[in-house]
């Protein structure tokens, strides 16, 4: 009598050996790689329709994530993107490795210049080579229309010159200050009365320092009195100033160095040239145009002790801007060591 149970589960034994001659093509199976014509057939038919239909999917996805991009401008701009419409300030110039952010120089070592110098001649050399035309001249009096460049012409430098390795070689560094390109973004200068009253028609104290307040009333004045011509350019002017947050930098001085290299004679008669304390409002807004060059303040620190490091912080003045350390905001902080 047989056991039915055990033939029901009775196990199948393994499958005969075959050789990889067999493996490659088995005449009893007509087998390929172990797989018929059919077989192979059918999965390279599923393969072709499975990534022809990624393919196609991810082609409709492109296409419509395109469709919602504008190629003159990004899609998200001031206060909706990352950056956020509060601009910051860069230098130059700096360390060529990134990751050092100290200035650091010895004014009787050639090397040490010759670098210094280099890093500024390569950041003013598309000033230098940017062409000046009737077209993309601006001035105070008109407003800039988009998408027009204009053309921003390097100040006339009596100190910062490539001579002297820009302030290096006399142990009095040149720095140069650039407000971060924000699309879109308009300044909004203060009055002349705002500035000389150092309160703003919001009823808000500007605490500007007195340097920088006396230099921009100066300015729009002509023999102690207000020029209207000079009053036009302090209203349309980001203001700069620098100063030490800390008391071991207390006694370094700094100052502007610069100035307008207009030299025509105004209505007024009087030298159009003047000191460049800040960024002028018509070179705003940037909307990414060919050929925009951002314009920039030079300024010069002396007195640097001798092996220490310095930390000189330069902030921006205008409407809007607001100044956070933590973030960088409206501000930049320069690190400077004379060996």
């Amino acid at each position: 009598m047989s056991n039915k149970k055990n033939d029901d589960y009775q196990l199948a034994g393994p499958p005969p050996k075959t050789t990889f001659k067999q493996f490659l093509y088995n005449p009893s199976t007509k087998e390929v790689l172990g797989r018929t014509a059919k077989s192979w057939f059918q999965i390279l038919v599923f393969y072709v329709v499975l990534y022809a239909f990624l393919a196609g999917f991810f082609g409709l996805l492109m296409f419509v994530f395109f469709k919602t991009l504008e190629t003159d401008r990004p899609k998200w701009t001031q206060k909706d993107s990352l950056i956020g419409n509060n601009p910051g300030m860069g230098f130059r110039p700096m360390h060529p490795d990134t990751d050092v952010l100290l200035l650091e120089f010895d004014k009787n070592n050639a090397e040490d210049l010759k670098l210094w110098k280099k890093n500024v001649n390569d950041f003013l050399a598309p000033y230098k080579n940017s062409t000046k035309t009737a077209d993309n001249m601006c001035d105070y009096t008109t407003r800039t229309e988009a998408p027009k460049t204009c053309y921003f012409q390097i100040p006339v430098m009596t100190n910062c010159t490539e001579a002297n390795s820009y302030g290096f070689a006399d142990g009095n560094p040149c720095v140069f200050l650039k407000m971060n390109k924000i699309f879109g973004w308009e300044p909004k200068p203060y009055t002349y009365e705002e500035i000389q009253s150092g309160v703003t028609e919001e009823k808000v104290d500007l605490n500007m320092p007195e340097l920088l307040k006396n230099n921009v009333v100066e300015l729009g004045q002509i023999n102690g009195q207000v020029d209207l011509a000079r009053k036009k350019i302090v209203e349309n002017n980001v203001w700069v100033s620098c100063y030490s947050p800390e008391k071991e930098s207390s006694e370094v001085t700094w100052t502007y160095d610069g100035y307008s290299n207009d030299a025509k004679k105004g209505e007024s008669a009087f030298d159009d040239r003047y000191p460049i304390m800040g960024f002028p409002s018509f070179y705003y807004p940037y909307t990414q145009q060919s050929g925009y060059l951002s314009p920039f303040v030079v300024v010069q620190f002396f007195n640097l002790p001798k092996g220490v490091e310095v930390k000189m912080s330069c902030q921006l003045w205008a409407k809007g801007i607001t100044i956070d350390r933590q973030r960088r905001l409206g501000m930049t902080n320069i690190e400077i060591k004379s060996k």
